[in-house]
């Protein structure tokens, strides 16, 4: 979608959808209350009325890139396995990070500069990894993981996969072989959280 298809519209996912793209565009510096105005042809009342400023917008971006996310683990389907269903699940995070850079960014910061997400859209946005903890936790009942506190081995998965998407896009690791090296990062990991060969 085109700013121009969006200028006819203001509902929020109209604002927050031209919000992503001038940020991706045009990048941070470009992400005004007037700017955004402009390309949806309306006034900044509309902005300040359905989010009460840029940071209120902001905060609803980030808000809305974990929803995103909490969509793409929970979409994950269910098999037997559940270690299966914890690598679809890092798999998932990283197949949206790289359809949807920016929202990555919105998420774990770069996109908005020094925006820092309120303490209640903080503990919101981490409730979008209790669907990895809880398939940890089936991972460790079925004996296919090391016995610990789930969300610490769910958080340190998470490390695994963050930094490895991270670096690549970035343009840090060589293309050519992407899909194994993260494969062999997250196994590497699960390996010495007590995962079998």
């Amino acid at each position: 979608m085109t700013l121009g298809a969006l200028s006819s519209l203001t509902s929020r996912a109209a604002v927050m959808a031209a919000a992503r793209l001038i940020l991706a565009q045009e990048g941070i510096s470009a992400l005004t209350v007037r700017r955004l105005a402009d390309a949806l042809g309306c006034s900044t009342k509309v902005i300040y009325t359905r989010f009460g400023g840029k940071e209120g917008l902001v905060d609803a971006l980030y808000l809305d890139a974990f929803a995103r996310l909490g969509e793409a683990l929970a979409a994950v389907p269910l098999v037997y396995d559940p270690l299966v269903r914890l690598k679809g699940s890092v798999d998932a995070y990283r197949r949206l990070a790289l359809a949807d850079p920016v929202g990555y960014r919105i998420m774990f910061g770069g996109a908005i500069g020094d925006f820092a997400p309120p303490l209640a859209s903080r503990r919101r946005a981490s409730e979008t990894f209790n669907t990895m903890r809880r398939v940890v936790a089936n991972c460790m009942d079925a004996g296919l993981l090391a016995r610990d506190d789930a969300g610490h081995v769910a958080r340190l998965i998470w490390v695994t996969a963050h930094g490895a998407v991270s670096l690549e896009l970035l343009g840090l690791l060589p293309e050519n072989d992407a899909d194994a090296r993260f494969a062999s990062a997250i196994n590497a990991t699960l390996r010495a959280l007590g995962a079998p060969e």
